[in-house]
């Protein structure tokens, strides 16, 4: 019934701003053009286009947008294109003017304080270069267009063939959000699997695809294919886009979303920044949080060796009896550091900090981020409850555990961006990124046991190192001898790995007779793990654009390119634990540090034990070659046509190894060419509005261990997974429509509607283990269509005195079907769902004041995030689904002088907890806390 009257109330907001906004633009023309008044009130802005050549740019982009009238105070931006010969006519009310001069290839400009008056031509000619000077007669230039800007977003967006959505610096500045998974949550039809990767339109992650400055990247997770998007700081960021369209010049294998990551542009001049944040978090700041004795460097987020596996430890065998002697078994045993137990302390403001500078120096510029991040966190009121189901069809609790959890973030890293103006017609940049996150996690849970008929208290303590660099060498040039050729390139390369050391698992259980928890005699009880995984990747790609020769009503384009990605994982982990032969004068009650003192660590009582299994490695590769060709038709200035194709020779290759015996092998290959073809339809009918129709068929490929037929224990999750070797690609024909509303410089409506059809989805399943084995399947169809609402309005044209409000959000309600072929071996409840991670309905919608005579802007924003499936259920059992989400956040930022700034933000401030329901009952709950952060700012 809730989410009934939330759908309601949201279409009447939507059809109110509808009404509102029609009446808004309509009293706007008749003010400009009121019927019957004489053309001849209004002023002419003309002026010819040329490059740093002098020669003529044709289809370039003038819009006129109204600084001051005193009739009108928010009028519709007007824009025109420069023909052939580069000139331009612009027709325009009486008023002072900003133009923003974009053109394909060349830098963006802006002129500002045009005054134009009635009956009055005014000549503004512009020339468009790489160069970081724009020469305007008779008028003074005030700078350069910044790309962060958010008028220059929207101009991306508005000029794409794509359908796209767009955030710049300008406006990440204003949201409450550190990364990019985080900024992702404010752009319509996005959510997060995990908090870490991209779910666009309701397509789980594996549709979905991210770059950064164009390039691929790897992932540092054993399970993922994609880059983990909290390792992006907000600060290294010029913008963020979300491609919901393929294109043939895009990679082939996303059909929810593209994640376009571009950091910070060189600027032209001196610009440094220095911020400083602290950070309260109500439910831990000042308060305990669960620790243990960790290494000196842990702040630094760098293990200092403390969690190493001890140098003594073999590495060509197994450490195991009839392996070794009972001599060096004892050595070996005693090698492992005694360091098990827990204890609280009080948590400390957490910090963020980071720097940035830049400048440019003749031909060369260069800029520089560096960023550090220390924070704790609590889980307050977290459970746990597992269910089985009874012969009538009802839930009946299994275990029902209470936890006591905390996290320690450490985030550190930076960007070293340089460039270099070969000539005007000719630039060259190298990019560099990298990033380490560290993650320490120390939690207790306790309760009943159904296996073990009594409470258990398991501790687990963990540290987990992610650390990615990427270098990027790339190349821009234009070649105007040769049919108006623009060239580009790139060559990147990059390294993720994961370090997971010594991570600790220990079971207790409640002995009811002495009412004391017992040490467990099970054979990975102490558990420790040692985890590490690298990936490589090399990906290049060569994009050639020219115009071919037309006419006034034609501009025919034609791009075509080739790229090349290779990446290779090697991941290994190595398990161990203590063989209890004899434990019969070992007080089993006292904490794990003192049962497993050196004293009793020996070949009679507790003896190392290696339990690595024989799938605990693996290597694996996989190799993209692309060729794509693209034809581009703009026709009568109104009617732009895109088409072309992609083709795509993927090659993956997974081998899976016993560490000790690495030439006994089980080898999965996966090979096919795939052939992509896209369609894209963009009609303006008026400048300011545009009207798209998209189709293209797109493909999803297995992840490595999704391939591997062999079971082994996700090391993140720790479920038991089995990969399956007969798994296909999926195919995905998408089609899209959008229509939006460019209503002036800052104001917009869109409405989408989009449908997937997807052939072969490679879907989750379950296997009938003991402990219900995770594996994959290709579904017989599944298909998601939906529709999305867009609108940002300033709110002047109710009263005059609310010209500083707006109002902005999305909508996006969608659906889905899939359907698995019932098949020996597995045994999901649900042989017909909705896609995992598919949300029916998803609201974003934000408050904004800015007033720049004050120097004030605030945000109050509202998401909300319906039902969604988290993991499918087997046996009878339902499928484990996250409850619908609300969330406010208020953000606050004020100027303090010319220089300094400061920004004051307040996160979940409802804090209602986060919820998975499996048939209506709790499944897992927990509330992270209110965080408020107050933040400054100094800029040079």
């Amino acid at each position: 019934m809730r989410k009934l009257k939330i759908n309601a109330s949201l279409v009447g907001l939507f059809m109110l701003f509808v009404l509102l906004a029609s009446r808004s633009v309509e009293g706007q023309m008749d003010e400009r053009t009121p019927a019957g008044t004489p053309q001849e009130i209004m002023g002419k802005i003309i002026g010819t286009i040329l490059d740093d050549k002098g020669k003529a740019v044709s289809g370039a982009r003038v819009e006129a947008q109204e600084i001051t009238r005193s009739r009108q105070p928010d009028s519709a931006g007007i824009s025109a294109m420069s023909d052939k010969n580069g000139g331009y006519v612009l027709a325009v009310p009486p008023g002072t003017y900003k133009l923003i001069i974009t053109a394909a290839s060349l830098e963006t400009k802006i002129v500002d304080a045009v005054a134009v008056t009635a009956n009055a031509v005014k000549t503004v000619n512009a020339t468009l270069s790489s160069a970081a000077t724009v020469q305007i007669e008779e008028m003074k230039v005030v700078g350069k267009a910044q790309k962060a800007s958010e008028l220059i977003a929207l101009s991306r967006r508005k000029a794409m063939a794509n359908v796209m959505d767009s955030m710049s610096a300008e406006t990440i500045v204003k949201i409450p959000e550190s990364d990019v998974a985080g900024i992702l949550t404010r752009m319509p039809g996005v959510v997060l699997d995990q908090g870490k990767y991209m779910q666009a339109r309701g397509m789980p992650k594996r549709y979905n695809k991210t770059t950064l400055n164009n390039s691929i990247l790897p992932s540092t997770r054993p399970n993922e294919r994609e880059t983990p998007l909290d390792l992006f700081p907000a600060g290294i960021l010029d913008y963020v886009n979300v491609i919901k369209t393929f294109s043939p010049d895009l990679p082939g294998n996303f059909s929810g979303g593209l994640c376009q990551i571009q950091t910070k542009a060189i600027p032209e001049k001196f610009s440094a920044k220095l911020s400083a944040t602290a950070n309260y978090n109500d439910i831990t700041t000042f308060r305990e949080r669960l620790t243990y004795h960790g290494g000196s460097k842990d702040w630094l987020g760098y293990d200092d060796g403390t969690r190493d596996l001890p140098g003594i430890i073999p590495k060509n065998k197994p450490v195991r009896r009839g392996n070794f002697s009972l001599d060096d078994l004892e050595r070996y045993g005693e090698a492992f550091p005694n360091n098990y137990s827990t204890y609280n302390r009080n948590a400390p403001l957490n910090g963020d900090y980071s720097f940035y500078i830049g400048n440019k120096f003749n031909k060369v510029g260069a800029n520089l981020v560096v960023n550090y991040k220390n924070e704790m966190y609590n889980r307050a009121d977290e459970q746990l409850n597992t269910y089985t189901i009874t012969g009538s069809g009802e839930l009946r609790t299994e275990n029902a555990y209470k936890f006591q959890r905390s996290f320690q973030y450490i985030k550190e890293g930076g960007m070293l961006n340089v460039g270099f103006d070969l000539s005007p017609d000719h630039k060259l940049f190298i990019n560099q990124f990298y990033d380490r996150n560290a993650t320490d996690e120390a939690r207790i849970y306790e309760g009943f046991n159904a296996d073990k008929s009594t409470d258990v208290r398991v501790t687990r303590l963990r540290w987990l190192e992610e650390q990615i660099y990427t270098g990027q060498l790339a190349g821009d040039h234009a070649v105007d001898s040769w049919l108006e050729s623009k060239i580009k390139w790139h060559y990147n390369y990059s390294v993720a790995t994961l370090y997971d050391p010594d991570m600790r698992d220990t079971l207790y259980l409640f002995d009811p007779k002495t009412k004391e928890y017992t040490f467990a005699l099970d054979t990975e009880n102490p558990l420790r793990q040692y985890t590490d995984q690298d990936e490589r990747m090399h990906d290049a790609s060569l994009d050639w654009n020219v115009t071919l020769p037309g006419a006034s009503w034609l501009v025919p384009k034609v791009q075509v390119g080739a790229a090349y990605n290779y990446r290779k994982r090697e991941f290994n982990s190595r398990r161990f634990a203590y063989d209890k032969r004899n434990v019969k004068y070992i007080d089993l009650t006292r904490p794990v540090e003192e049962i497993f003192i050196p004293p009793n660590i020996n070949p009679y009582e507790l003896e190392l034990f290696e339990t690595t299994r024989s799938t605990d490695s693996y290597t694996a590769a996989e190799q993209t070659s692309a060729g794509y060709t693209l034809l581009d038709l703009t026709l009568w200035k109104k009617l732009q046509f895109v088409t072309g194709g992609r083709f795509e020779r993927n090659n993956i290759n997974v081998l899976t190894f016993n560490l000790f015996r690495p030439d006994e092998t089980i080898t999965t290959v996966l090979q096919e060419d795939s052939w992509l073809p896209s369609y894209s339809l963009k009609y303006s009918p008026i400048d300011s509005v545009n009207i798209r129709l998209n189709y293209s068929k797109t493909v999803a490929r297995p992840e490595f261990h999704e391939l591997a037929p062999f079971e082994f224990t996700d090391v993140i999750g720790g479920t038991s997974v089995k990969g399956n070797p007969d798994l296909q690609i999926a195919k995905i024909k998408s089609y899209d429509f959008r229509a939006e509303w460019f209503i002036n410089k800052t104001d917009l409506l869109a409405f989408s509607v989009f449908y997937k059809d997807i052939t072969n989805a490679i879907e989750p399943t379950i296997q009938p283990t003991t402990q219900l084995r995770l594996s994959w399947t290709n579904a017989k169809d599944a298909y998601l269509r939906g529709i999305e609402f867009e609108f940002r309005k300033n709110l002047g044209f109710l009263h005059q005195q609310l010209n500083y409000f707006s109002l902005m959000g999305s909508y996006v309600y969608s659906e889905s079907e899939t359907e698995i072929e019932p098949a020996a071996g597995f045994v999901p409840t649900e042989l017909k769902r909705p896609l995992v991670g598919q949300p029916e309905n998803l609201v974003n919608l934000t408050l904004e004041y800015d007033n720049p005579n004050w120097g004030l802007t605030t945000r109050f924003m509202y998401k909300f995030t319906d039902q969604r499936i988290s993991s499918i259920g087997a046996l009878g059992l339902p499928d484990v689904v996250i409850d619908e989400q609300e969330r406010f956040d208020f953000v606050l930022i004020k100027k303090l002088g010319k220089s300094m700034e400061m920004k004051f933000t307040a996160q979940n401030i409802s804090d209602d907890p986060i919820t998975y329901l499996q048939g209506g009952k709790i499944f897992h709950q927990y509330r992270e806390g209110r965080t408020y952060k107050v933040g400054l700012s100094y800029k040079w």
